[in-house]
């Protein structure tokens, strides 16, 4: 380091001493600055405002002894780094080197002083000074980082918590509104396995697994559907959906199926209709239109006149062509009535065939 770039702070009650130790300094270290100190307190406050890369301290001072001024130094976290060195003619011996050292300080000089040794300290303190600094800088900056981090984890936990909350409130809606949805609904990825599974298809039976192939669910065959949209190329933005029929659980069910493209993949979203009720009710009607046929054997024209009726229809009603006219029973006027029907128009309860 140059010399006149050096900055010492030298505290000793003693004016002459400061004078020599001046005068020695600027012989050996042209430019250097040197600053004084009467006593401990004004020292500190130097070396607080002025920053001095050493200070040279003498160890026999009233009010505070050098060994408490270096305490105060190495105490305070903006002055540890600056070195101290103990200059001192009374106190040469090792237990004040010793305690010297255990208050803190890196180097120790016996008065009267050397010029060569006393300018090797000034040039290494000046050294420890500056790697003092850079790794005060380092930590400071490092510790400034890691407050940083902390700062930002924190937002981010925040955040976190935030979605967290926000998507646990999303997941209770959505919940709410598939419990309202009337139809089954489930979602199978490209391989055909079930990744969800909506909570009508349970009351069907029992609840298809997730991971299981869907044919294997609901197909008497357990085969996949020949034009099934997983097999079929589909693009980003398009659609393609085909129907079938399946049973579950008993019950039967119509289902649309919707190939897309999902985060990159095929899926494919199955709607199910419960159709059990409309298919028994479909039996029923077809049924009792083969009793209607099979009793009355009823033929219609073009028109939808009726061309003919079996032989019960003409017991009733009486023979074809023959005028009928209808009044009411109740005036007496009834002209031609019909006779009593023998065979009932419908079979008696239990006798159907």
């Amino acid at each position: 380091m140059n010399s006149s770039a050096l900055k010492l702070l030298a505290v000793d009650d003693h004016p002459d001493n400061l004078t020599t130790l001046k005068a020695v300094v600027a012989d050996v270290l042209p430019g250097v600055t040197i600053l004084t100190a009467l006593n401990g307190p004004r020292g500190l406050e130097l070396a607080r405002a002025e920053d001095p890369d050493v200070i040279l301290l003498d160890i026999v001072m009233p009010e505070m002894d050098g060994f408490a001024v270096c305490r105060k130094l190495k105490s305070d976290e903006r002055l540890r780094a600056i070195p101290v060195v103990f200059l001192t003619a009374l106190r040469t011996d090792q237990a004040n080197r010793i305690q010297a050292l255990e208050a803190g300080a890196e180097g120790f000089l016996a008065k009267p002083l050397d010029a060569q040794e006393l300018t090797a300290q000034i040039r290494a303190m000046s050294k420890i000074k500056a790697a003092n600094r850079g790794q005060q800088m380092e930590k400071e900056q490092l510790e400034a980082l890691v407050a940083a981090r902390t700062r930002e984890l924190a937002r981010e936990l925040a955040e976190r918590k935030r979605v967290e909350e926000k998507l646990r409130e999303s997941l209770g809606f959505n919940e709410a509104l598939l419990q309202t949805i009337p139809f089954g609904m489930s979602i199978v990825n490209e391989e055909g396995r079930l990744l969800f599974v909506h909570g009508p298809l349970a009351r069907a039976g029992s609840e298809p697994a997730v991971g299981q192939q869907c044919w294997e669910v609901y197909r008497d065959d357990r085969q996949q559907c020949a034009d099934c949209p997983l097999k079929q190329p589909i693009e980003v933005g398009q659609t393609k959906s085909i129907e079938s029929g399946g049973v579950l659980g008993g019950r039967t069910f119509e289902i649309s199926h919707t190939g897309m493209v999902f985060q990159g993949r095929k899926a494919l979203l199955e709607i199910f209709l419960d159709i059990t009720e409309r298919k028994q009710a479909e039996t029923k009607v077809n049924e009792q239109l083969a009793e209607l046929r099979r009793w009355y054997d009823v033929t219609l024209g073009r028109e939808g006149r009726v061309m003919a009726l079996k032989r019960e229809i003409n017991q009733l009603l009486g023979e074809v062509g023959r005028p009928v006219r209808y009044a009411s029973v109740a005036d007496g006027s009834a002209e031609n009535p019909p006779p009593a029907p023998t065979t009932p128009p419908f079979p008696p309860e239990g006798s159907r065939g």
